[in-house]
């Protein structure tokens, strides 16, 4: 084959993957705007149900999620949004993490810093700002939510930082690996090996 349409083929195929990509991007943003109107999604507060009942609590993890997945086709709308979801009572500015929920009616928030929060925030911080996401990654390994003898991650942190959960979740450490691998691949690889064996990092 000539160099001439050995460059054709190449190019023709570069332009299927790109098409292939971008009907599957569409797709995957029309299942997204259908899972809004079926009413997941609360348009007056901008933040995801828990469920479809309309007094459903809004959890952190739920809207960081939503961002990550809005990212994939939105970029720009996604960092509206985070910074949106920033300035309500879901976030501690003072500390830098994520309340557990916040009810429907935005007037009770529970106070605990659930572990898998703190991390999809972490993911999140990782799109906008990376530089950002690893200080905040490193802040948390220095609170108690973070078991530094095992190197795992607790289920949650009280919001005095005194004392935390020892329980400790298949999903969260799992979501820990995705995270550190973000920054240290090698680190991440080792633990994942770790948790694989059931033994103590």
């Amino acid at each position: 084959m000539s160099k001439e349409k050995l460059y054709k083929s190449y190019e023709k195929n570069i332009h299927f993957f790109e098409a292939n990509e971008s009907n599957q991007k569409n797709k995957a943003r029309d299942k997204f705007q259908k899972l809004k109107g079926l009413g997941f999604y609360d348009y007056e507060f901008d933040q995801w149900k828990s469920t479809l009942k309309n007094s459903s609590n809004r959890y952190s993890k739920t809207q960081l999620l939503g961002i990550l997945v809005e990212n994939i086709f939105d970029k720009e709308n996604a960092k509206n949004a985070y910074k949106k979801l920033k300035k309500t009572d879901l976030y501690d500015k003072n500390k830098n993490q994520w309340n557990w929920y916040i009810t429907d009616d935005q007037t009770y928030i529970h106070t605990n810093r659930i572990a898998n929060a703190q991390l999809l925030g972490v993911l999140v911080d990782s799109i906008f700002d990376i530089k950002k996401a690893e200080e905040q990654l490193n802040r948390l390994k220095n609170t108690k939510i973070f078991n530094k003898k095992y190197n795992q991650w607790n289920w949650f942190l009280k919001e005095d930082q005194s004392d935390s959960a020892n329980l400790r979740y298949a999903d969260i450490q799992l979501l820990g690996v995705l995270v550190e691998g973000i920054f240290d691949k090698k680190k991440a690889k080792d633990n994942y090996k770790s948790l694989k064996k059931n033994k103590t990092i």
